[in-house]
């Protein structure tokens, strides 16, 4: 199974962003912010958590919302849907995304 680059998982995670933020403006920003360092090589050298905080800090410069954010995970995570939709058999190499689109379920 190959893992997921850099593009893909931010690509994921902006996807996640602008189908389900309660904002779609600000939401079209993070979109724009984003794919502009990714396009200017600025995630290119980075990996794990270091890609993660880096784009925690660029999400939230953009929008300032600390809901906003791409978490790593090192434990396993056997038989569990990665961030990109992949089964990952043992040690995740990849974040694992939370975009929450500010909205709570009523109970």
């Amino acid at each position: 199974m190959a893992t997921p680059g850099n593009a893909e998982i931010i690509s994921s995670v902006l996807d996640r962003v602008t189908a389900g933020y309660v904002f779609p403006r600000r939401a079209a920003e993070v979109d724009r912010a984003l794919r502009a360092r990714l396009a200017a090589g600025e995630y290119d050298a980075l990996s794990g958590a270091a890609l993660c905080e880096a784009v925690t800090g660029h999400l939230q410069e953009a929008c300032p919302d600390r809901h906003l954010r791409l978490l790593w995970q090192d434990e396993p995570r056997t038989g569990t849907s990665g961030c990109c939709g992949r089964t990952s058999p043992g040690r995740s190499p990849h974040p694992r995304t939370r975009a929450r689109a500010g909205r709570r379920s009523s109970p």
